[in-house]
């Protein structure tokens, strides 16, 4: 690239309300528009602004200024030549006016000896795919200290004119502030120059922007109906923004009294359709009627959803009004959305010694008097058809045990009202486990990750049926190898279109059989992929353990946009729309990804009680241990003082058993994040650095009617 000399100005600022001239400063700026890089079409050009500790307007400068305020936000651009007229910014984008005014403001009150910022323009014309598109793909990067775009969703762009009247026009700074999409503040470093950070910047974004954000033409905006929506307001916004960044209406339809239903929260929505909820058979048609109802039907492109019990009856409504289901027809879903049909469908798949279906005890055991009278099925897996969240899964060791484990289950009325009376055992599958996501569009993997789900305290070989499968540690990326990474996306996909679906977001969950690694305990107590001892003696092979149509939870849409630059509900919006331009545009990642290492660590109790601990157990830790709290970059308090912590022995109630979930990322090393990962687990359960921070050995055992202290997290059991 082509090394751009920079060019001095300066601005004179408004420092206070009013209109009495003195108030005016003068801000020193160099600045510079940056060389494109021909070879790439990225879509965009920066100019760097540099802007140095202001002085007072002098005499001589006082005249030639016109009168001001502050509420205008006037902002003039002195000529270097004295005695030309100063310029006026533009007002045609007062968003760019407020935000230059910020950073020299808060120079002019700081001790800072300069302020760097970058500033991105448009070298296309066209729609912006997404209206905050670099906030997304800035997030956690170093050399950002605020991110800023300028423009609403579904903005058209007009195209910056790098050559005005002629080769030899100077490009003019002030008539172009109009144009920008996007303003970057660096971060203060004492290691680095403003020049270079904005420089490390401007590689960032060269990694970061890697597809085409200005679309040709115009979208329009569209509607999509959600199936139930976000249970709760304080994790509901990354689902929320996503929508409204992209220029999508939703509408809610959900039970009467939900949390979007207030019309304080109105504007969440395009409208809330209230319905009774029941997963029975009439769901979708109610849905359906509910749209009808409305008169809002003929606007909906699209009916979603984030949960498993209502995929089928939203694909469902959509039929009924005739919008196409073609990408993702309701018995994919049905197929997906049922283990055992999952299991049979999937002939590719090793096939199991054991596999049962069952809706009572009497069928069970009828089914267990035809196999071998033998301890070398067990030990098997049982659960529900139609569960989630590991609810009511088990892992059980001899007949006597399972008998006890369903019997309990169909005991529990809640549990079978929620996820049905079919059952499945099946046998327990060794291997390493691994969550795979994709993101499908006309049947064409667009985007996949795989994450190591580390051991949960079921995994154990001697573990007993109250022992839980719930996740204890996420890693992302996968440490698989590569003939094994590439062996679980070709056997997941193959599945995935078997069962008929062609666009969508798939959160699947699988097993490599044989694999030549294996989770191991190193010695220094952390949980690590190593390889296997003794080496397997056949080759790979993919095992599926469930298909869930829909993106993975919240926690683990975080360290995907940190690593890889992809949101996962953009994702799911855009398929369920069939926006093509803007499925391929947003699901492309980083052009170096992974962009450093995640692990995903969750807090649990292996007690039920109440959460008697006032302060947030996030905030509490990273307050406690500020070191690891420079690796934290989301984290997700999910119990407050008064809570009931259901007791995971139970069974009942887990589809949330969190107490808490933390992302630690390193920029450098998996090893450095698994190292503050299991520091982490130490210093928030007071025992071993175990991935599983729930199990016995972290926690303490038994402790039923006394306090149990994780850390500093107190715990009252109450024996339930």
């Amino acid at each position: 690239m082509v090394q751009i000399q920079y060019s001095s100005c300066n601005f004179a600022v408004g420092t206070a309300k009013g209109t009495e001239q003195a108030d005016l400063v003068i801000v020193p700026c160099l600045w510079k528009l940056n060389d494109t890089r021909a070879d790439d079409d990225l879509n965009f050009c920066t100019i760097d602004l540099i802007f140095g500790r202001s002085t007072p307007v002098q005499d001589e400068q006082r005249s030639s200024l016109p009168a001001y305020t502050i509420e205008n936000l006037v902002l003039f651009l002195l000529s270097k030549q004295n005695g030309k007229a100063p310029a006026r910014i533009p007002t045609e984008n007062s968003a760019v006016l407020k935000f230059l005014l910020k950073v020299v403001l808060d120079l002019h009150n700081s001790q800072e000896t300069a302020a760097a910022v970058k500033l991105v323009l448009p070298t296309k014309t066209g729609t912006i795919a997404r209206s905050n598109y670099f906030e997304t793909r800035l997030e956690q990067c170093m050399f950002a200290d605020s991110v800023e775009s300028f423009w609403e969703p579904l903005y058209e762009v007009t195209k910056i004119n790098l050559l005005q009247d002629g080769t030899d026009s100077p490009f003019s700074l002030s008539s172009h502030l109009s144009l920008v999409c996007c303003g970057i503040q660096t971060k203060f470093s004492a290691n680095h120059s403003s020049t270079e950070s904005l420089d490390s910047l401007e590689d960032e974004l060269y990694n970061r922007i890697s597809s085409e954000w200005i679309l040709p033409g115009k979208i329009e905006r569209k509607v999509i109906a959600f199936l139930e929506g976000p249970p709760k307001q304080e994790t509901a916004s990354t689902l929320l923004d996503a929508a409204k960044y992209l220029g999508i209406d939703l509408i809610i339809i959900d039970y009467a009294g939900h949390w979007m239903e207030r019309p304080e929260n109105s504007h969440f929505c395009k409208a809330f359709l209230p319905i009774d909820m029941t997963a029975d058979v009439h769901l979708g048609p109610r849905a359906a009627q509910a749209l009808l109802d409305s008169g809002l039907a003929a606007e909906v492109s699209a009916i979603v959803s984030c949960r498993d019990g209502r995929l089928v009856h939203a694909a469902t409504a959509m039929e009924i009004l005739g919008i196409s289901t073609k990408n993702s027809p309701p018995n994919a879903f049905r197929i997906a959305t049922d283990k055992y049909l999952t299991r049979t469908f999937d002939t590719s798949a090793p096939s199991l010694p054991v596999c049962l279906k069952f809706s009572d005890v009497p069928t069970l055991q009828h089914q267990l008097s035809q196999l071998p009278d033998s301890p070398s099925i067990f030990p098997l897996v049982v659960k529900p058809c139609h569960g989630g969240g590991s609810e009511g899964v088990s892992k059980v060791q001899d007949v006597d045990s399972l008998l006890a484990c369903v019997e309990s289950w169909y005991a529990l009325e809640a549990l079978s009202y929620r996820h049905g009376r079919a059952m499945c055992a099946e046998t327990y599958v060794s291997g390493p486990e691994v969550d795979a996501n994709f993101i499908l569009f006309d049947g064409e993997v667009l985007f996949f990750e795989l994450v190591d789900d580390f051991p949960c305290p079921a995994d154990q070989p001697d573990a007993v049926a109250s022992a839980t499968f719930v996740e204890g540690g996420m890693f992302y990326p996968s440490a698989l190898p590569p003939a094994e990474h590439a062996l679980v996306r070709q056997s997941i996909h193959a599945s995935l279109l078997k069962m008929g679906f062609r666009n969508g977001v798939f959160h699947c969950e699988a097993r490599v059989m044989n694999s030549t690694v294996q989770h191991s305990t190193r010695p220094d107590g952390l949980i690590d992929v190593l390889p296997a001892s003794p080496a397997p003696s056949s080759p790979p092979a993919v095992f599926l353990l469930e298909v869930n149509a829909r993106p993975c939870g919240l926690q683990g849409i975080f360290p995907c946009r940190v690593t890889h630059g992809v949101c996962y509900y953009d994702a799911l919006l855009l398929c369920a729309l069939n926006d093509t331009a803007r499925a391929h545009a947003l699901t492309r990642p980083f052009r170096h990804a992974p962009l450093g290492f995640c692990e995903l660590v969750y807090i649990s109790s292996p007690v039920g009680g109440v959460f008697k601990t006032a302060e947030p157990p996030c905030e509490e830790l990273m307050r406690r241990v500020p070191d690891l709290a420079e690796y934290v970059v989301a984290w997700w308090n999910l119990r407050k003082q008064g809570d009931v912590v259901p007791d995971p022995g139970t069974k009942r109630d887990v589809l949330q058993p969190w107490i808490a979930a933390m992302v630690v990322r390193s920029g450098s090393s998996r090893e450095d994040a698994l190292v503050a990962a299991g520091r982490m687990a130490v210093d928030t359960t007071g025992g071993a650095p175990s991935r599983q921070v729930s199990s016995a050995v972290a926690f303490g055992s038994g402790l039923f009617g006394q306090a149990v202290v994780t850390g500093r997290i107190v715990f009252t059991s109450n024996g339930y």
